[in-house]
């Protein structure tokens, strides 16, 4: 309860507007406050966080952005990516080696429950963040601030201002850890929550056919074998999938280096895998892929 309570300050606190984001030495120890131990939290407890901070995210002014945001969402998405890929892998591990009664079974499920619905929340805030059509930009116009508290630069231009998604696809200290995070939860246990996130894939990898070669390789690589690696379907079924997970590289040909391309041994050893296993790999007896 009382970290609730302490959630529910820090929000009322965001609702100050440009008196909270405007604060210019809040950002950094904020962000190390909220998520420099998340990890050691509870996955109910890191749920409770992220909805906490998904408010304080989407209130923050588009001007302050840059000077808010970058700290907070770096810090989110890696300390995200350590908590939700730790929880899954402990979660394997039990469920290939359990040989507990049903007592046992149930509570492990219900683990599995309350991080499914973290991941999902995660994978959420993800989508949100990165949608297209994103609701709500937020500026001066549809603020209930008074104009005359606008700060100068806030006054200066409320227009031409980058949406959510420029914002965090142009800062690196903010997409590198939301990239990496997003190619871990393509392997975690979960279609609805890995169907998600292949569309966020589908939707910025074309923002990289210009520039960001590191990005670029990264995707034809790592989120290319990601795919791959995680396919449940049997040889007749991979012809169609496979052109979907290979689209990124269509998209980059000809923009990869030598060293960087696909690596075509380890295509072919994973394909080979496929076609010996046509069902998807199962946590343990009752447990189950997906949720509903």
């Amino acid at each position: 309860m009382v970290r609730e309570s302490c959630y529910s300050i820090l929000w009322c606190m965001s609702r100050l507007d440009i008196h909270f984001y405007g604060l210019e030495e809040l950002p950094g120890p904020l962000a190390l406050s909220l998520f420099n131990d998340a990890h050691a939290l509870s996955s109910h407890q890191m749920s409770i966080l992220l909805n906490m901070t998904r408010y304080i995210i989407d209130d923050c002014p588009t001007p302050f952005r840059q000077h808010f945001l970058t700290p907070l969402l770096a810090s989110l998405f890696a300390q995200v990516d350590a908590k939700v890929s730790g929880e899954w892998n402990e979660l394997i591990e039990k469920g290939q080696i359990s040989q507990g009664g049903d007592a046992q079974l149930a509570e492990e499920m219900k683990e599995e429950s309350i991080l499914r619905q973290l991941t999902y929340t995660a994978v959420l805030i993800v989508a949100g963040l990165l949608d297209p059509q994103r609701p709500g930009e937020s500026n001066l116009a549809n603020t209930n601030m008074l104009p005359h508290l606008a700060l100068p630069e806030m006054q200066a231009n409320n227009t031409g201002e980058p949406s959510m998604r420029e914002f965090i696809l142009s800062s690196d200290v903010v997409l590198e850890p939301l990239i990496l995070f997003c190619t871990h939860a393509l392997r975690m246990r979960d279609s609805r929550c890995c169907g998600i996130i292949i569309r966020v894939f589908r939707s910025i990898v074309p923002e990289f056919q210009a520039d960001r070669a590191d990005i670029r390789e990264f995707i034809c690589r790592e989120v290319l074998m990601a795919s791959i690696d995680v396919c449940p379907l049997p040889p007749t079924l991979l012809f169609t999938p496979l052109t979907r997970v290979v689209t990124p590289r269509r998209l980059l040909r000809g923009r990869t280096k030598g060293p960087s391309a696909v690596d075509i041994d380890h295509l072919s050893t994973v394909l080979v895998s496929l076609a010996d296993s046509a069902q998807p790999p199962t946590l343990a007896p009752g447990h189950h892929r997906d949720e509903g």
